[in-house]
């Protein structure tokens, strides 16, 4: 029987056309799932591809057995006992044929719609599996191109996906710092998630094949490791941005069951091919925060200006990067922060002219207004950051010390805070975390973020002046300046590390041992801490003369001479610097200086009214920082100094007691004229004694230790 169905397929020429539509079927499919990707077809499409040539096959077989196809048309194979072809085809063939078709189309239909049943139930089952919290983390994704050269442009789309999620709002983003350090801890997606407080994480790949780039993405949920989404696109290498774009609208529209017309402006306007490559690799020099990759970052984003003088991000990294550059304790350079703020703003401002809306230009705009003294306007580009990109820590970060330095520092708190939810990994958000913890009097804790810091990035000089500071509030000032002296080995070209060891060995007595690292700035001092009282004063007197209308320098002048040379002299430059500042100036925390000093002079003038309100705002001010929390010694020391004007003298001495409990060692202290009402108590000798003895003591400790060091760090 076999034999006989076989010898009928041969002679119906069954294969004749049943083996054509078999191969074209097949290159049809594959096909289809080949440049689907690249075209962006939905998955459904390659699935329909393959239920329809399926369903092609019995209607091309009811053909290929009945009917002969021959240059006179379609006749009906003529039966074993029939000698010519039979060019009638009857009626009964036509119906078995329109049943053939009828019962293929019927199958493919119940086919296809098992398959988007199917594809429903796949979709509850994901949409069941999303968290209710609707954060996220965009890990950095891993360069799988043979050369390994592409890490720049996998971190890169990471982060620029990040960037337009931010952008849409209804979703919490970790920071792309974050993200990234997590990612090399080599933790699995659950221990991230836990990590970085986010419900879902974004991983993928690149890899590239001549000028195509192939990028896989997943979505896994962070509690169970499972996959909610996954997909591959494949693009050239200058179609970059529309991979991001298409990524992170599918992640909106998955965890926010929204989606976006395609004409919905996510990263942009499009850039050149080149320029955008020259953009990411910037984005990755700028990441690593040395002077020297700074430097490239800045080369990088010069080379993308060039390449497309409407890359709207390039001139936003190099604002950035130039501010970066500057010289200050926020930033990591030596360029002069006028000039800094400056071409900053040149280059934002194109930025802005290109993309009003671009979050980041804002938030350095926000950083050239602070650096210029335009609190308002600062706090105002910040607040706009914030509004077009809620999930962008650094405004957040830089909101938090602007108001910090303002006295408010419950905003300054609760921003900090958002930045940390936001980007906890980071090491400047952890550096401020923790010495904000230091100011609330938690050691311990503030200890915890620095060493936190320092395992995320050894030898961090950043975690290294953390526990610096902390340190100095403990008043060991010899471990202190151990730690300042490894951060100024870490960023040899820091001026406020160099400095800050300058005036750790200074408050020592170790003046030698100090001027290896002063600048000219500590000329006053050195001589000072030599004993060189008369060359120091008469230094103070010239630059006064020199600068008449500085304010500042009268207020420098006006501090050592009252603690090393004539009191009425020391008044008339007070006074001064106390009537041409400004009142946040006059009243600068935690010293309340120049205010109570002047406060001090117009009491022993006689002048009680003016010398009262300057001593009640003080105090007012001083009620606010410790309303907030806020414990250090110098808060106590200003108590002390308010208490012994006011004659409460046992209240002044608790106050000094506590102070020196919180490590106030300045050596100056027995020369304050503030507190010499408290002289003759014994008390105030007491105090006086330890602090002499424990300065003396931590001098001798570190003696040995830093007979090694030298003015190169």
């Amino acid at each position: 029987m076999a034999a006989r169905l076989l010898s009928e397929i041969r002679r119906r020429r069954v294969l004749r056309l049943m083996a054509p539509y078999a191969v074209i079927a097949w290159l049809v499919i594959q096909i289809t799932a080949t440049i689907g990707p690249a075209l962006a077809m939905p998955h459904w499409v390659s699935s329909l591809v393959v239920i329809l040539s399926i369903a092609g096959f019995p209607i091309v077989l009811y053909v290929a057995w009945f009917f002969d196809i021959t240059p006179q048309g379609l006749i009906r194979t003529p039966k074993v006992d029939e000698s010519h072809p039979v060019h009638k085809l009857g009626m009964a063939r036509w119906l078995g044929f329109g049943a053939t078709v009828t019962l293929a189309l019927a199958a493919s239909y119940i086919a296809v719609g098992l398959m988007i049943d199917g594809q429903n139930r796949n979709d509850t089952a994901r949409m069941a599996a999303l968290p209710e919290d609707k954060s996220i983390a965009v890990l950095p994704f891993d360069d799988l191109s043979p050369a390994q050269d592409l890490g720049y442009l996998a971190q890169g789309i990471a982060e620029e996906v990040t960037v337009a999620l931010g952008k849409l709002g209804g979703i919490r983003i970790a920071a792309p710092q974050s993200a990234f350090r997590a990612a090399i801890s080599g933790a699995d997606n659950r221990a991230i998630g836990k990590q970085l407080g986010v419900a879902a994480i974004l991983q993928g790949s690149v890899r590239s094949s001549g000028d195509r780039l192939r990028v896989t993405a997943a979505l896994v949920n962070a509690a169970d490791g499972l996959t909610i989404w996954t997909d591959a696109f494949s693009r050239t290498l200058t179609d970059v941005m529309t991979v991001e774009e298409q990524i992170a609208r599918t992640i909106l529209g998955i965890m926010l069951d929204r989606f976006l017309d395609d004409d919905n402006d996510l990263l942009g306007k499009p850039v050149a091919g080149d320029s955008y490559d020259l953009y990411l690799r910037g984005r990755a020099a700028m990441r690593k925060r040395t002077v020297d990759s700074l430097r490239e970052a800045r080369t990088f984003f010069d080379q993308a200006i060039s390449a497309d003088g409407e890359n709207a991000a390039a001139y936003t990294g190099l604002a950035a990067t130039i501010l970066l550059l500057g010289e200050g304790s926020e930033n990591f350079g030596t360029l002069d922060p006028a000039i800094a703020a400056t071409i900053a703003r040149n280059n934002v401002e194109k930025t802005l002219m290109r993309d009003p809306n671009m979050a980041e230009a804002h938030a350095v705009l926000g950083r050239i207004e602070d650096m210029e003294g335009n609190a308002p306007a600062a706090l105002e580009a910040y607040a706009k950051a914030i509004a077009l990109n809620p999930s962008y820590a650094d405004a957040y970060l830089w909101q938090s010390l602007l108001l910090a330095r303002q006295s408010r520092h419950k905003e300054a708190m609760d921003s900090l805070e958002t930045a940390f939810s936001l980007d906890p990994l980071s090491p400047v958000v952890l550096y401020n975390i923790g010495f904000q913890k230091g100011l609330r009097g938690h050691p311990q804790e503030a200890r915890k973020h620095f060493n936190a810091l320092l395992e995320l990035s050894p030898g961090s000089p950043l975690g290294l002046r953390g526990l610096a500071d902390i340190a100095r509030r403990e008043g060991n000032l010899a471990e202190s300046a151990q730690f300042w002296k490894q951060a100024l080995a870490a960023s040899p070209e820091s001026t406020q590390y160099r400095e800050s060891l300058t005036a750790t060995l200074l408050a020592l007595g170790m003046p030698d041992m100090a001027g290896l690292y002063a600048s000219q700035d500590f000329s006053i001092n050195l001589m000072l801490a030599r004993d060189q009282f008369k060359e120091a004063l008469a230094a103070l007197d010239f630059a006064v003369e020199a600068n008449p209308d500085d304010s500042y320098v009268a207020l420098e002048a006006g501090w050592y001479t009252l603690l090393y040379g004539a009191q009425e002299q020391a008044a008339d430059f007070l006074l001064a610097a106390d009537s041409a500042l400004p009142e946040e100036e006059r009243f600068y925390m935690p010293y309340c200086s120049p205010a109570i000093e002047a406060a001090y002079i117009y009491q022993v003038r006689g002048a009680q009214d003016e010398a009262q309100s300057r001593l009640q705002h003080c105090t007012e001010l001083l009620y606010e920082e410790r309303k907030y929390g806020l414990v250090s010694a110098e808060l106590d020391y200003l108590s002390a100094r308010i208490n012994a004007l006011e004659g409460r003298n046992d209240e002044a001495i608790a106050a000094l007691n506590t102070a020196y409990d919180h490590g106030w060692r300045e050596d100056w202290t027995p020369r304050d004229p503030l507190l010499f009402g408290l002289r003759d108590l014994s008390g105030y000798q007491d105090i006086m004694g330890k602090i002499t003895a424990d300065l003396d003591s931590q001098r001798q400790s570190l003696t040995p230790i830093a007979a090694n060091w030298s003015a190169e760090p």
